[in-house]
């Protein structure tokens, strides 16, 4: 498995995303990975979403491998984040989750998005499709939607902030999944840039998880 991340401040001096990708300190075969937007237009954002983040990491990595992979465990992993969230002052998106070679469980809050493409495919599965924008993580009543899905070698997991997915356009999301890892983030940037100006309109957050 390999992993990748990126992030970087958009037209604000400040980035108020966070990024996160940690091996499970019980099982070194599967990786840890939380993705917060914080949300704009009001004060404490980037700090929700490192607490989120940071939250996510805590709690999971705490419980034993399998365990990750239960019903409810990402729901329950997300409301303590909401939780810790909520001491900041500020609201975030959340997509967090747990990834093997075969399999993957998590569960998301908001728009960013997770979309993953199955070795030997050609479309796109969104697994956020059916999350909910409110109320957002931060706010104590956060209501996240889980998803579990196979994963199998040579699969692209591809989680995004919206100051991606909104303005690169759908077939440079696409083209992303088939070239390598090390381009993907550049190539993304370059998409949003030649469809938004000069400058990055959002701050821009990627995690890339390529399985073996």
């Amino acid at each position: 498995m390999t992993v990748r991340t990126h992030s970087e401040a958009g037209s604000k001096v400040q980035n108020e995303d966070f990024v996160l990708a940690k091996w499970h300190p019980g099982d070194p075969s599967i990786m840890i990975c939380a993705l917060a937007d914080g949300q704009g237009g009001r004060s404490h954002g980037a700090e929700a979403a490192r607490a989120a983040c940071e939250a996510v990491w805590e709690a999971a990595a705490n419980l034993p491998a399998q365990q990750l992979f239960m019903d409810r465990t990402w729901i329950r992993i997300i409301q303590e984040a909401d939780r810790k969230a909520a001491a900041t002052g500020g609201f975030t998106t959340l997509i967090a989750l747990a990834i093997s070679d075969d399999f993957a469980a998590g569960a998301s809050c908001g728009d960013s998005k997770a979309f993953f493409r199955l070795a030997g495919h050609t479309e796109l599965a969104e697994w956020t499709v059916h999350q909910r924008k409110n109320p957002p993580v931060g706010s104590e009543c956060a209501d996240p939607e889980p998803f579990m899905c196979h994963a199998i070698g040579g699969s692209r997991l591809l989680i995004v902030s919206d100051g991606v997915w909104k303005f690169c356009g759908y077939e440079a999301l696409k083209t992303a999944f088939e070239i390598p890892p090390d381009q993907v983030a550049e190539h993304l940037k370059s998409a949003v840039l030649s469809r938004a100006g000069s400058s990055l309109p959002d701050d821009f957050s990627l995690i890339t998880v390529d399985l073996a």
